[in-house]
Formats: C-alpha cells, structure tokens, sequence
C-alpha cells in the first residue's frame, strides 16, 4: 500500500522505502559498513536538519537488512519511536527498546517481561534487567540488536544526565551483541567536548543539502519528468537543499495551483508548528532576533546585511550569528564572492516564518509561480528580497547609511564605521527622535566605536546619556539597556576606577542573570569581568572565589577544555598561589596545561601564560621545599627533580 505521507516515514512500506529513497546511497553504504565483522562494533551518528532525510535512511537501513540474507540472520533490528520524550535514563531507553522488540515479534513472553520492568523503582536494577532482557531477546533468536533510536541530541544532550551518559558508554563499548545507529538534528556537548561521556563513541555522518543531480533525482521520482539542469537549480535555492521541500515542490509541481499550494503548505507546516515555535522561543532574546531576521529571506547574508535589518552593529550580530551557528540552527555558507554569510539550516523553518507574515505569503507564492513557469534560479534572490536593490542604490537611504556602518565595522575600519553611525544618528534624531529604538542602537553602537578608537571619556559620557533614555524606553531589564550598562563598566575600567568597575560589573553580572539566566554567554562574561576587577582592587580571597564558581559553572555550560573554561581555571590556580595554597596551585595549572595543550594553538596567550605560571609556581615549591618542610611539599620536589627541574 503507497501513502502520501511527506514526513512520517513511519507510514511508508518497504515498497514505498525503496521507490523514494534515491539519495544519499553513499550514506547507507557507510552505514551497512558498520554491520559488518567489526568487533567491537562501530556505533554511528547521522546528523542533519529537519527533512535532510534521517528517517528515511535510517528506515532503508532496515529494509536493507531485511532484504540481505547475511544480514537478517546477523541482526534483529529494532525502531525506536521517533518521539520518546518519557525516557530520561540508560535503563528507560533499554526498557523502551525491549517493549518494541515485544511488540514487533509478537513474544508473549517478551511483552511480560517489559510490562514487569515497568513497576520496577530502583533505576540501578531497570537499568542491569532491561539491558539483559534485550540482549537475550536477540540471542534467542540468533541475532545482535540493532538499535535505531532518533533525536538523540535530545534523548542524550538533554534529557539524560551526565552519570546515564558514561553507564551508555560503558555499555556500547563493552557489550558487543548491541550496534546503536542513531540520529540527530544537531550535535551537542556529550559528542563534541573531549572529556564529555560520549566524546569519539560514534562515527558522525551529516547529511549535507542535495546537489543539483541530487534535486533531479528525486524530483523524477516524484513527478516523472527531468529537470533541465537550470530548473534543478532553481529547485535547489528555493528549497535550501532539503530533500523534503524538493518533495513538497515536486508535487505542488503536477498541479501548480496556488490555492492547492496555500492548503498543502498549510497544513506541513501546522504539523511542525509545535517544534518550531519551541525551537525559537528556547534562544535567548538576542539570539533569537538575529534568528528572525534571516528567517525573513532564503538567500544567504552576511552580517552587516543581517545588522542592517535587525538595526543592530555588525559585532553584535557576529556574535550571535556564531552562538547560532554553534547551536545548529544557523549555517555558514562561504561560496559567495569570498565573504562569510548565513543562512538557516532548517529551511522549513523559512516557510513556517513566511507563511505567518502578510509579504511573506506573496513571497512564497511568487518562488513557485517561478518554478511553474520555467524561471531561472537569477530572479530567485530578487523575488525572495524585493526592493533591496532600489534601496542599495539610493545613498540619501537610511538603510544604506546603515549598511556603510555596518560594513566598515566588520572590515575593522573603527573611524569610517564611527563616521557612517553619526551620519545614520543625524538623520534618525530628525525622523525619529532620540528614544526611538531604532536611534537608541545607534547611538550605543557610537559609544562602543568611540570606546574602540580609544576615546573612553566620551564613550562612557555617551553610554551613560543612552542608559538614560533606554531605562526610561525600553525599560531596566531591556536586554540592550544591560548592554550599555556592560560598556559604561567596560569604560569605567578604563578611564583609571576599577573599584567603580567592580561594583558595575558585579550589578551587570547580576542584572544578565535575571534577564538571560545565568548559563547565557554574556552572563558568564560579566563574572569573569567582576572576579578579575575583584583581584585588581586588592582581594585576592573574593577573587579567588568568584573564579572557583565561575570555573565550575563554565565546565559545565561550555565543557572541560573550552578556552574561557580555562582562562577560569588558569585564574583559579593563580589566586591560589597568591593566597598562599603554592603546591594546590600548580596542581591545578598543571591540569590547566594538560588539557589546554591539545586544543588551543601553540602560539596562545593563555597557553604562554599558563606555562608561565607553572613554572613560577614550581620554582616558589622548590624554594619553599629547602628548608624543614612538610611531607607533601618534599614530595613535589622529587616529583619535578624527575621530570628535569633542578632548583
């Protein structure tokens, strides 16, 4: 029986399976290289956005089994519902596991065994049974288990702790009956961060957007015609690549009526609705308004372009761009005349934020009214960002004014940025006034360029007259208004009163904690600012203290052997030393050195500045260790003697 069904590949046959899976044919070799004799076995990750088509190759991988004789002797596979929010343990992910083997086989006796574990209280012992349960299940029969769960960044990076992480990986490393192919719309912290549980368990395969012989490809098996090469690549831009929209297109395509397109879109994007009005309302407010305005076109931008529509500096927007792109959500295309720009990688997402906006909907319209009509991918970019060319082009323009600024910050040129932002504020005091939100961000961006051109007196008087009127405006808790307040103790600092500084920073860090929470980036940034102004006015105990905390809590956001993780760490040894803890100290840089060695570059500040340290640090025990000293102390000195250090 064939179905229609677009996105729930839990629907599809076999017959169904093998007619639409005609891409990515290189992936299911890799993964069916992974059934193979190895032992132990080679556990793999698929990673891609939403419609890369992870389903469907994880679901062919399962046809292909079922289809080889060697293989459906070797393996018992078993899917995993695509949504197990209920599993938040090791042994609730085996108890799930084993109900779906019970179900699929029909094993009565399978089926008891699950519905016992179900009223088991002790995680330890669900954890030992069901695992034991499944492997005998697949013994039973002859066959490994091949678990094949989905959303793994959610089912491990978030819904499972860290303790349930290292049990999982003790269990595929050691139990060589159970191959675990997964998939996952991004990465996470688990997989990337060396140290972290899962860090080089599974072979990463992404899933990268079609190509244009791809686009044909499975628009022929959609509709049955071939695309000439220039409508391929049509297809390609309006769908970003994602396999899932060439499917939608390709059968808007056989009966291009627009009315049939508002329907058929209308209702794929209501079933994704949920998801992503979650996925944006989980970014930061920052974040979050960079993630709007790209999602207000298809084509890739850079950052001043990006600035310029969401009327905010080029730095701010670099850097949310790249807590975005580190979050999965953003990608970086780089083919584009030599320069960075960004786009979402979720391209469904594009059409859930169009279809929603009055001009959107005209947009969405217009790009497949192109793709009726035989269009070139050309015109794509003009009708998806009507009228940027006519505003580009008229300079008298406050959006041209805007970009000028926008472009000569990111090129580092401070003073023509400073030049084209007093240009952009003269016209929008006289349109606007000075509480205008839109003239409220330039004149803070003036103050930050005057900071970055040296001139901190004026830049702190012009951050303060802003914080006035964004208090009153936009209110205290604005998160623009903790940005200005972060500027006037940045410029407080240097203007010579860093005991003002540290009473600034110390309300900056505890107002970002209260507005963006206090795993934000630029919550962790104020506490460093605060615990290093701590030491500078002459408190090495309460710097020390604000370092220990800001270490732990940065392990934990940023993982073990991120660079500002072990700028604390470093600190923390640091002020150790200085309150008097020498052999502790060194202990900790020590540590600070083994892991900041493989991961930052030879050249490094922090790594010349830690093996400094170290080696003062080993130089003050040896001194300390010439007279009478304690045990401990002795101990160190015939520890660095052996490693070549003489005093």
């Amino acid at each position: 029986m064939h179905t229609l069904a677009v996105h729930s590949v839990a629907q599809l046959g076999d017959a169904d399976v093998r007619q639409r899976f005609v891409v990515r044919t290189r992936e299911l070799a890799q993964l069916l290289a992974h059934l193979g004799d190895g032992e132990p076995p080679g556990h793999a990750l698929v990673v891609g956005a939403r419609g890369m088509g992870k389903s469907l190759l994880l679901r062919r991988l399962v046809v292909a089994v079922a289809d080889e004789p060697a293989l459906a002797a070797r393996w018992l596979p078993v899917v995993l519902p695509e949504d197990l929010y209920q599993v938040t343990s090791a042994g609730e992910l085996w108890l799930s596991a084993l109900g779906q083997v019970a179900a699929t086989t029909g094993d009565s006796e399978l089926a008891a065994q699950h519905r016992a574990l179900l009223g088991e209280p002790d995680p330890s012992r669900l954890e030992e049974l069901a695992l034991q349960r499944l492997l005998d299940a697949g013994r039973r029969a002859g066959r490994k288990v091949l678990l094949l769960p989905e959303n793994l960044d959610v089912l491990l990076g978030e819904q499972g702790g860290g303790a349930d992480a290292w049990r999982l990986r003790q269990v595929l490393e050691a139990e060589h009956d159970l191959l675990l192919v997964g998939s996952a719309v991004t990465t996470f912290h688990q997989l990337d961060d060396a140290g972290r549980a899962l860090f080089g368990v599974f072979h990463r395969i992404d899933l990268r957007p079609l190509g244009d012989d791809e686009v044909r490809a499975v628009w022929l098996a959609v509709t049955g015609v071939d695309l000439p090469v220039e409508r391929a690549a049509a297809v390609r831009i309006v769908a970003g690549g994602n396999p899932r929209l060439v499917t939608v297109l390709g059968r808007f395509s056989r009966h291009p009526d627009l009315g049939d397109l508002q329907s058929a879109l209308g209702l794929l994007i209501d079933g994704y609705t949920p998801y992503f009005k979650a996925m944006a309302e989980a970014l930061p407010p920052a974040e979050r308004k960079v993630f709007a305005t790209l999602a207000d076109r298809w084509v890739p931008a850079t950052a001043a372009e990006v600035a310029a529509h969401a009327r905010l500096t080029a730095s701010q927007v670099s850097a949310q761009l790249a807590r975005l792109v580190r979050r999965g959500v953003v990608d970086v295309v780089d083919d584009y005349g030599g320069k960075r720009r960004y786009e979402l990688a979720d391209r469904l997402y594009n059409l859930y934020h169009l279809l929603r906006r009055p001009d959107g909907r005209v947009r969405v319209e217009a790009l497949v009214d192109l793709l009726t009509h035989l269009d070139g991918p050309e015109q794509l970019d003009a009708v998806m960002w009507p009228g940027v060319a006519r505003w580009d082009d008229d300079p008298a323009s406050e959006l041209h004014r805007h970009l000028d600024a926008a472009a000569a910050n990111e090129q580092g040129d401070v003073q023509e940025g400073l030049a084209a932002e007093e240009a952009l504020l003269a016209g929008q005091l006289a349109e606007l006034g000075a509480g205008h939100p839109d003239t409220l961000l330039t004149r803070q961006s003036i103050a930050f360029l005057l900071g970055l051109s040296g001139e901190w007196a004026e830049a702190l008087r012009r951050y303060r007259a802003v914080l006035a009127d964004q208090e009153r405006t936009l209110g205290p808790d604005h998160p623009d208004t903790l940005v200005s307040r972060y500027g006037i103790a940045y410029c407080t600092a240097e203007t010579g009163d860093p005991a003002g500084a540290l009473q600034l920073y110390r309300q900056v860090a505890a107002g970002s904690e209260r507005v963006l929470g206090p795993d934000h980036p630029d919550t962790l940034a104020s506490r460093h600012e605060a615990a290093y102004y701590a030491g500078v006015t002459g408190d090495p105990a309460g710097a020390l203290e604000l370092y220990r905390d800001l270490a732990r809590d940065s392990e934990r956001v940023l993982g073990p052997d991120h660079p500002a993780t072990l700028a604390s760490h470093h600190q923390v040894a640091s002020y150790t030393g200085r309150t008097g803890d020498v052999v502790g100290a060194l202990e900790i840089e020590e540590d600070v050195l083994r892991r900041a060695a493989p991961s930052l570059d030879p050249g490094d500040r922090l790594l010349a500045a830690s093996r400094r340290l170290r080696d003062d640090l080993r130089r003050r025990v040896l001194l300390e260790a010439g007279g009478p000293a304690p045990r401990e102390l002795r101990e160190v000195r015939h520890l660095l003697e052996r490693r070549g250090v003489r005093r």
